[in-house]
């Protein structure tokens, strides 16, 4: 998956490439940065998605997402929002918090140029799984330390990722077949036990965490998940059209339950 992204970059026509181009420099970014696979691009995804992908020149403030049209557009009203005093705007690809991530670019198009933008992510996503011992915990609390919003986000960039579980160890994730046979017609949650319906439970986490407060992340304890229950689907109950590949689905299954 990391390399098929990586690609868009040089087979896209120029104006579909800059909205999806998030995702493959989170990727590139994740790679340098060791972060497992998938997950930076997930969360590119989950932060500045509009439907058709990640998109670059996203603003947010106060909850209200803005997708400007071009750079220059979201660079000229990210810098009239911060001189009249604002300081909680979330910026770019992987939506950094002007007030929290600010000090660590030198303008306003330095933070929301793309490359920069999720180099910065990765190394904060790297630092929270330093302190907090996961990368299930380290996504949550990229967006907030809030354990309920922590889970619920978390949900979300699982989902994104293809519904499959982040590796709580740091281990590889599932190769670009793997990746593809997840996506088979729509079929985006598909595991050694299909996840129909996932119940989960709040999260613990010891100790607050600043929400993307770099450097500024104090220890804490063990972030736990509940495991997902589902029901499991047979190929009887599928409709015709998926029938035939579900032995692709099937084999997707088996590649899932040998990861670590």
């Amino acid at each position: 998956m990391r390399i098929a992204l990586l690609l868009l970059m040089l087979f896209l026509p120029a104006p579909i490439r800059a909205a999806d181009n998030c995702e493959a420099l989170a990727e590139r970014a994740g790679a340098e940065a060791g972060v497992p696979e998938g997950l930076m691009a997930a969360i590119a995804r989950v932060e500045s998605g509009r439907g058709d992908g990640a998109w670059p020149w996203t603003l947010n403030q106060g909850g209200k997402g803005m997708f400007l049209a071009t750079r220059a557009e979201a660079v000229a009203r990210l810098s009239a929002v911060v001189a009249s005093g604002v300081t909680n705007i979330d910026v770019g690809c992987m939506q950094l918090n002007w007030r929290w991530h600010g000090p660590a670019f030198d303008s306003a198009d330095e933070m929301i140029d793309p490359v920069r933008n999720t180099r910065h992510a990765a190394r904060f996503l790297v630092e929270l799984r330093a302190r907090l011992g996961s990368w299930q915990a380290a996504a949550a609390a990229y967006h907030s330390s809030d354990r309920a919003r922590g889970a619920a986000y978390l949900a979300k960039v699982e989902s994104a990722r293809g519904g499959l579980r982040l590796a709580d160890a740091g281990g590889d994730l599932p190769t670009s077949a793997v990746m593809q046979a997840a996506r088979i017609e729509g079929l985006l949650v598909l595991a050694p036990q299909p996840m129909v319906a996932v119940q989960t439970q709040a999260v613990a986490v010891v100790g607050p965490v600043p929400d993307a407060a770099t450097g500024l992340i104090p220890s804490a304890g063990p972030f736990d998940l509940a495991p997902a229950t589902a029901e499991m689907f047979e190929a009887a109950d599928l409709p015709p059209r998926l029938r035939a590949r579900w032995q692709a689905v099937e084999s997707f299954r088996a590649a899932l339950a040998e990861q670590p």
